[in-house]
């Protein structure tokens, strides 16, 4: 069963883009004061949280999918919703580059040792790409039904799919060939 989304109210929506108004405002005056090391500090530990979550969420959902789970599609619709801060986040990692000297000391200091793999742009273009390759692999599982997708790409070699999981349906866990035993499971 498919439900509408939930439209917020006009003065609610207000309301949220006030209060992220204002804490922009509020970041960008401390991350310019005296106290601009802790507004960094608590910008890139909100960064970390906020993006781990969202993947996680997408990670509880793929795994929700491969298992074909069935007791909470309202979990599994949160968990996949997490992943709509993604693009937000990848946004947030560029906010990140001015205030590498401020988060981490060692750019203006470079270790002679470890000046080729730290120096700025290797260190945040190396990020970026790993973040890139992650949240649109994260985002690829969660836009499409990864099971019947697994299926059909399993199947295609001439075996058939069990599922995955010590809860799979089926009398087998993975992909049975003709003429030989389950991959993956003990054999009997």
């Amino acid at each position: 069963m498919v439900r509408a989304p939930i439209q917020l109210p006009n003065w609610l929506r207000g309301l949220l883009w006030g209060l992220l108004l204002i804490g922009v405002v509020t970041f960008l005056v401390e991350a310019r004061g005296p106290n601009r090391l802790r507004a960094w500090q608590t910008f890139l530990v909100n960064f970390l949280f906020f993006s781990g979550m969202a993947q996680g969420g997408l990670v509880f959902a793929a795994a929700y999918d491969l298992t074909r789970a069935r007791w909470g599609e309202a979990v599994r619709r949160l968990a996949q919703g997490m992943g709509a801060f993604l693009p937000v986040s990848l946004l947030l990692f560029l906010c990140l580059f001015p205030g590498s000297p401020i988060l981490f000391p060692w750019v203006l200091n470079p270790i002679p040792e470890k000046q080729t793999w730290l120096n700025l742009p290797f260190l945040f273009s190396r990020d970026l790409l790993g973040l890139l390759a992650l949240y649109s692999f994260g985002l690829r599982i969660s836009s499409a039904r990864s099971v019947p997708r697994l299926e059909r790409l399993l199947t295609s070699s001439g075996g058939t799919f069990h599922g995955c999981g010590p809860f799979s349906p089926g009398n087998g866990v993975g992909l049975k060939q003709s003429g030989s035993g389950t991959i993956g499971s003990s054999p009997s």
